[in-house]
């Protein structure tokens, strides 16, 4: 034996060799199972691509079926954003920054529900009975009604986005038949003659031709959802000329797609019943703003630093209390409003006179003093 300290002998050469042999064996094992896992590797990728490709393939079947089907009026869908995938929301937030107009705000939200279900309504002051599923075209001017807030999509040109500065859309107006023009918005189908389900489509506003749009812009305003707002055409807004502002890109395309559940005649029916009852006091206020120059006004006043002035026709539902002028004055620092009744209620007027008829009857049978 050697002495402690003393260095070991060298292997004998059949030692060597059988630890050699044992290194390589080793080594072609561990490459055997490199090559068993690349080869697993690429199946699986392979079978991912395959349902890729299959997935792919379902999804263009079912837009080109989803193509087939038209937007009538009456039906219920949502409007995602073809950029940000984002769906058109109305909500119960309303507008707080210093020159919006404090309704219901619009946005784009990530999450579908109620709040991102609209329903396609004919233009103000039109009767549903005449365009119940007809199918929606190319130029049309329609309302969106709001399934959850059970308001109009709406814009004006006073009042501002709170983010971008544009022309502020909100959600406004009455459920049951709306004849504010603010609430109509021109269909642009790019040249198709209807609309389809899955089809891109631009939105604008009828009153000012400004674009409904999204874009990335999010706030403690808008409760960390996109900015929805009008951009007025190019030859009224500068800024619109151009494809980015402020290093955002503007988005201006819409898509038409079916809400989850269906919807389609979701609440129409008690929509049409309750429509129906007021129909001919409806016709009847129609008949009093047949002259537009005439006809009980509302007028709006809006002061941020240039006064904003606005002329519509009266609410219905003033007008069929007497009220003939409404005058609304705003700024940043107040408001206030002034209702003028030009009509005394003719119900009113009735009983009046039939207690004064009573009383002078009651007088007249009294038996004369002796």
């Amino acid at each position: 034996m050697p002495a402690d300290g003393a260095p070991a002998p060298p292997p004998s050469p059949p030692a060597e060799a059988a630890a050699r042999a044992e290194e390589m064996q080793a080594a072609g094992a561990e490459a055997a199972r490199r090559r068993e896992r690349e080869a697993d590797l690429e199946e699986r990728i392979r079978f991912r691509q395959e349902l890729a490709a299959k997935r792919a393939a379902e999804v263009q079947a079912e837009e080109e079926k989803l193509r087939e089907v038209q937007v009538v009026y009456g039906g219920v869908l949502a409007l995602k954003n073809t950029r940000s995938h984002r769906l058109l929301s109305g909500t119960n937030f309303r507008y707080f920054h210093q020159h919006g107009s404090g309704q219901n705000q619009v946005v784009a939200a990530d999450q579908e529900d109620g709040y991102t279900h609209w329903r396609v309504m004919p233009r103000s002051g039109q009767r549903w009975e005449l365009v119940k599923d007809v199918p929606v075209a190319n130029g049309d001017v329609i309302r969106l009604l709001n399934m959850r807030t059970k308001l109009n999509l709406h814009s004006h040109k006073g009042p501002k986005s709170p983010l971008s500065g544009n022309n502020e859309v909100s959600n406004f107006g009455e459920e049951y038949g709306s004849m504010d023009p603010n609430d109509n918005w021109i269909l642009n189908t790019g040249g198709a003659g209807t609309w389809h389900m899955g089809t891109t489509v631009k939105i604008l506003h009828a009153p000012h031709q400004a674009e409904l749009l999204s874009d990335s812009r999010q706030g403690n305003s808008t409760f960390g959802h996109d900015e929805v707002y009008c951009r007025m055409p190019p030859a009224q807004k500068k800024e619109a000329q151009e494809d980015v502002v402020g290093g955002v890109p503007f988005v201006g395309e819409w898509m038409a797609k079916p809400v989850s559940g269906g919807g389609k005649n979701v609440g129409f029916d008690r929509w049409i019943a309750l429509f129906e009852e007021q129909g001919d006091e409806r016709s009847k206020y129609q008949q009093i703003h047949a002259d537009g120059a005439n006809g009980p006004k509302e007028i709006s006043i809006y002061c941020p630093s240039n006064p904003v002035v606005s002329v519509s026709d009266l609410d219905y539902n003033l007008v069929s209390e007497g009220k003939c002028l409404a005058l609304n004055l705003q700024s940043p620092h107040f408001e206030a409003s002034l209702t003028l009744n030009c009509e005394p209620n003719n119900d009113k007027k009735k009983s009046r006179s039939s207690k004064d008829k009573e009383e002078q009857e009651e007088t007249s049978q009294e038996p004369d003093e002796v």
